[in-house]
C-alpha cells in the first residue's frame, strides 16, 4: 500500500492575512500545495488527506478535488473547536485552534496506513518527498516515526521572523529532543531567538529544524490522543494555548514512548539529503515575495521544484506542472516593470 499525504491547510493565517494555503503563486495559478502535491506523487504517495476549514470547503473543492481528483485520490476532513474527546467541551470565547497535534488526530478515521505530514503552506522539495516515502516504505517498525530536517539557515526569511522546531539528534540519528523556537530572526550580525524566559539566544544557522515534515505510521493515534487529553486537562481554560506537533513529540521522546529519527541520505546531524531551501510564506506581502523566490528560482527549476519532471521524451525537460506551462512566467518582469506582470 502506498502510504498517504496529509496536508495541514487549516491554518487562519492571521499574519498573512488571508487564505495563503489557496493563495496562486505559479505562473498560471499554482499553489503552493500544488507543488508539493507533484513531487509528493512523484515520490511515490497515493492518496492526499488535507485537514481544512468548514469556511474554506467550496473554494478548496473547486481548487484542489474537481482539478486534481483524476491525477490522485484525495480527501479531506475539518478541524473544529468542537472535536474533541468525551467529557470536554470549548470553553467560551475561544476562537483559536487546537494546534497541529489536534489537526493530525481528526484524520484518525481517514487514515490507516503509514503517513508524511506538510504544512500548505511550505515548500519542501522532491528529494524530501523522496526520504520520507523511503522511510514509510521500508521502516517496518510500527512505533517507529521519522522528521526530516532542514538547516536552520536554509529556512530563514529576509523579511520577518520565523516560527522552528529546533532539534538535537543522537550520534545514530535519533531525535533527543525538539524545542518550539519562536521569533527567529536573521540580522546583520547573526541569526537571533528569544527562549521562553525572554532571553536572547544567538543561533549558527548549522542547526537541524523542524519544517514540520513528518513520518508517522497509524500508532501515532494513539499517542497524540493521550497527550491531546493531558493538554486539555491542564490548558484547556487558556484561550490561546495550543499543542504543536515538535511539543508532542519532545514529550513523547522525554516519556520513551518513541523513537524518532531524523530521515536523509546524509550522516546524523544532516537534514535533507542536499540540505536544500525550504521555502516558507514570508509576513505581509508574502504572496509576491514566495512568487518572486521561485521566479528567480526558475533557471535551476529542476532542483528547486522538480516542476520539470518525467512528462516529456528523452531528456527533453518536460514544461508543465498539472498541465500548467511554467516557462513563459519564469522570464516575467518583476511586477511594475516594462512588459506583462503575472
Amino acid at each position: 500500500m502506498k502510504p498517504t499525504l496529509m496536508v495541514l491547510a487549516a491554518g487562519m493565517g492571521s499574519r498573512y492575512g488571508g487564505n495563503k494555503q489557496l493563495d496562486q503563486v505559479g505562473p498560471s495559478g499554482e499553489t503552493i500545495i500544488d507543488y508539493s502535491i507533484y513531487d509528493a506523487k512523484r515520490a511515490g504517495f497515493g492518496k492526499v488527506v488535507f485537514v481544512i476549514r468548514r469556511d474554506i470547503e467550496e473554494q478548496f473543492q473547486e481548487t484542489f478535488v474537481n482539478r486534481l481528483k483524476d491525477v490522485i485520490e484525495i480527501d479531506y476532513v475539518f478541524q473544529e473547536l468542537g472535536n474533541l474527546p468525551a467529557g470536554y467541551t470549548v470553553p467560551e470565547g475561544r476562537q483559536k485552534p487546537w494546534g497541529t497535534s489536534h489537526a493530525i488526530l481528526v484524520t484518525e478515521p481517514k487514515i490507516h496506513e503509514p503517513f508524511g505530514v506538510i504544512n500548505a503552506d511550505d515548500y519542501y522539495g522532491y528529494d524530501a518527498f523522496k526520504v520520507l516515502h523511503k522511510f514509510l516504505t521500508e521502516d517496518t517498525n510500527d512505533s517507529n516515526y521519522c522528521i526530516v530536517g532542514y538547516r536552520l539557515g536554509n529556512t530563514l526569511s529576509d523579511h520577518g521572523h520565523v516560527n522552528r522546531g529546533i532539534c538535537r539528534v543522537s550520534d545514530d540519528g535519533f531525535l533527543q529532543n525538539i524545542v518550539e523556537t519562536r521569533g527567529i530572526e536573521k540580522r546583520p550580525d547573526g541569526v537571533f531567538a528569544p527562549d521562553a524566559s525572554g532571553n536572547i539566544n544567538q543561533y549558527t544557522g548549522d542547526e537541524i529544524v523542524s519544517m514540520n515534515l513528518f513520518g508517522f505510521k497509524p500508532s501515532v493515534y494513539k499517542y497524540l490522543n493521550m497527550e491531546f487529553s493531558n493538554f486539555l486537562n491542564e490548558r484547556i481554560s487558556d484561550p490561546k494555548a495550543e499543542l504543536d506537533i515538535p511539543t508532542s513529540l519532545d514529550k513523547f521522546v522525554k516519556k520513551g514512548r518513541s523513537p524518532y529519527r531524523y530521515s536523509g541520505a546524509m550522516p546524523a546531524g544532516s537534514v535533507s539529503p542536499t540540505g536544500r531551501t525550504s521555502l516558507s510564506w514570508l509576513r505581509a506581502s508574502g504572496k509576491w515575495l514566495t512568487r518572486e523566490c521561485i521566479r528567480k528560482n526558475c533557471s535551476s527549476i529542476k532542483t528547486l521544484s522538480s516542476a520539470f519532471a518525467d512528462h516529456g521524451a528523452g531528456s527533453q525537460a518536460p514544461r508543465f506542472l498539472w498541465g500548467y506551462n511554467l516557462l513563459p512566467w519564469c522570464q516575467a518582469p518583476r511586477p511594475g516593470a516594462s512588459g506583462t506582470t503575472r
